[in-house]
């Protein structure tokens, strides 16, 4: 026994080591009765947890501080109780190693990478918040702060990927189906659905670009800076996107620009001609 204790000494402090308590007795004080679990308890916990620790009206928690607790509690679950004297560079690095590996979670499956990091980062936030309480007497074993906190890769992962990145092929016109609904649409439908072939644009593309963006039988507006050929053949749409403000433009060929041309005539927007002749006008 005198032989553990001064190893203990050595490894600890004769300070830390010689406030272990050696019986059983009640006259512990509090540092000595002070585990893991209850320094997550603690009523001033949430005060560490960030600037989201404020409660409302009704005593509510924050989003952040109530997401802390929650991962504080998977920490529980998944590890014993412990004193914190205990806490060494090996059983933190220990700790971190379980979650480094991605444990399985109840369903049976092993977690998440993002959800191991997030608990990591919580036992990292807890260990350093007890370190700074001078009520528990303990302090961050040195080191602690370079151990590896990066989960492991798992085959699964990749599969994850494949299918999150996997191009969706939407449902569009055949050629011969766009020709059927040319046949039956107004000039302004035909010159609509030629911009939209033309461009490779939708219908919230189509909608966005003012007519004034369009410039039919023009050189390019930037065609020095661009250091591109363009003459009084060619035909445009350029401008600065609405919503974002980047400037970008395509070319229009000579069958979409003659489909335009009769309803360029200093609007803003489309002015359908079946409107037109009855009077309605429904320019913003």
């Amino acid at each position: 026994m005198q032989a553990a204790m001064r190893d203990l000494r050595q490894r600890f402090g004769s300070d830390l080591v010689d406030e272990v308590p050696s019986g059983d007795g009640d006259d512990r004080r509090p540092c000595e009765a002070s585990d893991r679990h209850s320094a997550r308890h603690n009523q001033n916990l949430p005060a560490a947890l960030g600037k989201d620790r404020q409660a409302d009206a009704y005593g509510n928690l924050g989003q952040h501080v109530r997401k802390c607790l929650q991962y504080l509690d998977v920490i529980k679950e998944h590890h014993s109780d412990c004193q914190l004297w205990s806490l060494d560079h090996n059983a933190i690095a220990s700790v971190y190693s379980y979650w480094c590996n991605r444990p399985r979670t109840k369903r049976g499956n092993q977690c998440s990478r993002r959800h191991a990091q997030l608990v990591m980062q919580e036992i990292n936030r807890l260990l350093h918040w007890i370190d700074n309480q001078p009520q528990y007497r303990w302090t961050l074993p040195k080191g602690v702060d370079d151990l590896s906190r990066k989960p492991v890769n798992l085959p699964e992962d990749h599969k994850k990927h494949a299918t999150a990145f996997r191009s969706v092929v939407k449902k569009t016109y055949t050629p011969e189906q766009l020709a059927v609904i040319a046949q039956q649409a107004d000039p302004l439908g035909r010159a609509i659905i030629g911009v939209c072939v033309n461009c490779a644009w939708g219908a919230s593309e189509v909608g966005q670009w003012r007519l004034s963006d369009y410039q039919l039988h023009a050189p390019h507006p930037h065609a020095e800076v661009l250091r591109i050929t363009s003459d009084d053949k060619d035909s445009w749409i350029v401008g600065r996107r609405p919503k974002t403000g980047i400037y970008g433009g395509t070319s229009l060929v000579g069958r979409g620009a003659r489909a335009l041309k009769p309803f360029l005539d200093g609007r803003e927007s489309w002015r359908s001609p079946t409107a037109a002749s009855r009077g309605i006008d429904r320019t913003p």
